[in-house]
């Protein structure tokens, strides 16, 4: 299984500003591989566009237990920042994972 580390400093959200990037309509995501196969990088990010602070917890919690779940060994390491837009808290769980599930299939 895969190491997921979270990205903390803004230099490393920064770093990941011009690459691969992949719309849906729950989030967005920025994507960029790595020279290590090992670790998983990732950085949620929900503004207050999203709403108020249970709705922005919400929906870091549903990202955070996203990438847990995807983290396996067919997934390659690289850097993901993932930011909600404000429909991934009324969304379906599953259909925001099927949704993550085919952008990172895009970008590998």
């Amino acid at each position: 299984m895969k190491k997921l580390i979270s990205l903390k400093k803004r230099s490393d959200f920064l770093a990941l500003r011009g690459k691969e990037v992949f719309f849906s309509k729950y989030f967005i995501l920025q994507f960029s591989p790595t020279n290590t196969q090992d670790d998983l990088l990732f950085g949620l990010v929900a503004s207050k566009k999203i709403g108020c602070a249970v709705k922005r917890n919400k929906a870091k919690r549903r990202m955070r237990e996203m990438f847990r779940s995807i983290a396996t060994p067919e997934i390659s390491g690289g850097k993901i920042v993932m930011i909600a837009r404000y429909k991934l808290v009324d969304a379906c769980y599953a259909d925001v994972l099927n949704d993550l599930k085919k952008s990172l299939s895009k970008s590998i």
